[in-house]
């Protein structure tokens, strides 16, 4: 057994007892959840079978895992403490900031048409809608352009819809407008299945009941869990049988897929540690990774020098080639960075991310305010679950095209007030989630 594991046990437990006193309705609780089955499951495995079990086991040299070990419940810790204060009173006594209804149609208009627009580019790409799917669920990574601005259309999809959807919620709209609010969701519950992946299109879906999530007791949370779960379970099976169908993977032709490979990819200590070999093998990398995606934006056609994201590059590290991604996530792409210095300041970050994220649920509770309520929909599985798994090498586009489109739609969405205004047009408290 490894000595080590009852120190990180309490390290984890008094990060834990910290995110509990604060409260855990928020990108928090999913945190917790994430790191408790990506890190801190598979590390019991270790210190009890001596391996981890993950699908990259073959690549990992169990012998620093220990150390890995500490560098995960350090993380974890820090996030913590960070998350756990504010410089400053946080007031929840803010006004409810409704969505019009006379927008609704709008948000339900653009929604379609990047809809319509995902879904052109796609067949542009792949030749026909049949292969679009196929390259949809392969999801061989690509330089096409046309291939990788979709992202674009289909975040900006997903968010409209939202927010009309939560427009819808909390007013009577005519039926007209009601069928194109149910058309739309209809339309980003299509694209988060076919593109988004597991987590996108089970993420999607619990978005839309973040009222009764904020509001639930601790008992209805749990019961919602273990039912929850064995629904992602079965979506996941379902999804991952559909995806190694399209790639032909062998998996499926020896018959080693079951149900409890549909956890595959849920892990993410080894992640880490892949980061950690990675950074021995080929050195530190000084902050390119965050350079590299600051510009990812920048369309590949215009520049072909761009450097190819990190995740393809620890792919080619692992497997020789950069068809698809190995994400280091938030914290193995920091120690890549800066090493456990990179850890340290990322956690400290990130956990100021999770207090946002906190005080956004709890002024959409006390406001029952329904632009909060989307916001918060949208925002907490992507701080708490998304950013984590990807990092910033990825989570700029899959985290920032989001939180872009959301301040779009509030623009687009909010009630108009008599009150002061800034040259957006919206009160300060309006803008600013943290007011």
């Amino acid at each position: 057994m490894d000595t080590f594991i009852l120190a990180y046990a309490v390290i984890f437990f008094f990060g834990l007892a910290i995110m509990l006193r604060c409260g855990i309705r928020n990108a928090r609780g999913v945190f917790i959840i994430y790191f408790s089955a990506g890190c801190v499951y598979p590390y019991i495995v270790f210190s009890t079978e001596g391996v981890i079990p993950t699908f990259l086991r073959s690549f990992l040299d169990l012998s620093i895992t220990p150390y890995v070990g500490f560098i995960a419940t350090l993380a974890f810790l820090i996030t913590a403490a960070s998350s756990a204060f504010s410089l400053r009173p946080i007031h929840y006594d803010v006004s409810p900031m409704r969505i019009r209804v006379s927008r609704l149609e709008t948000l339900c208009f653009f929604a379609l048409i990047f809809f319509a627009i995902y879904v052109a580019l796609s067949v542009a790409y792949a030749g026909s809608v049949q292969n679009a799917l196929l390259a949809a669920y392969a999801r061989v990574r690509t330089n096409s352009t046309l291939a990788n601005i979709r992202s674009i259309f289909f975040w900006g999809n997903i968010v409209f819809s939202t927010f009309a959807f939560y427009g819808m919620r909390f007013s009577k709209p005519r039926f007209r407008t009601r069928a194109l609010v149910l058309f739309s969701l209809l339309t980003a519950a299509i694209l988060s299945l076919v593109d988004g992946g597991r987590a996108v299109f089970i993420l999607f879906l619990l978005s839309l009941a973040a009222p009764e999530l904020l509001r639930a007791r601790t008992i209805s949370l749990f019961i919602f869990g273990l039912v929850g779960g064995a629904v992602v379970l079965g979506v996941s099976y379902l999804m991952l049988s559909w995806r190694y169908a399209a790639q032909s993977a062998q998996i499926l032709s020896d018959g080693g897929f079951s149900l409890a490979g549909a956890l595959n990819g849920l892990e993410f200590i080894d992640h880490i540690q892949v980061s950690i070999q990675y950074a021995e093998r080929f050195g530190y990398n000084l902050g390119e990774t965050y350079l590299n995606a600051a510009l990812s934006f920048l369309p590949r056609a215009l520049f072909p020098s761009k450097a190819v994201p990190l995740a393809a590059q620890v792919r080619g590290y692992l497997f020789g080639d950069e068809t698809g991604g190995i994400p280091p996530g938030l914290f193995g792409e920091a120690y890549i960075s800066f090493g456990i210095v990179g850890v340290i300041l990322i956690s400290f970050i990130f956990g100021r991310a999770l207090l946002a994220s906190s005080t956004l649920c709890k002024r959409a509770v006390h406001a029952n305010c329904p632009v909060r309520f989307a916001m918060a929909g949208i925002m907490v599985p992507l701080i708490g679950f998304t950013l984590v798994r990807g990092g910033l090498d990825i989570g700029v586009l899959r985290v920032g095209l989001p939180f872009f489109w959301i301040y779009i739609s509030v623009l687009m969405a909010t009630n108009k007030s008599n009150g002061s205004r800034n040259r957006l047009g919206l009160r300060s408290n309006q803008i600013s989630i943290y007011r």
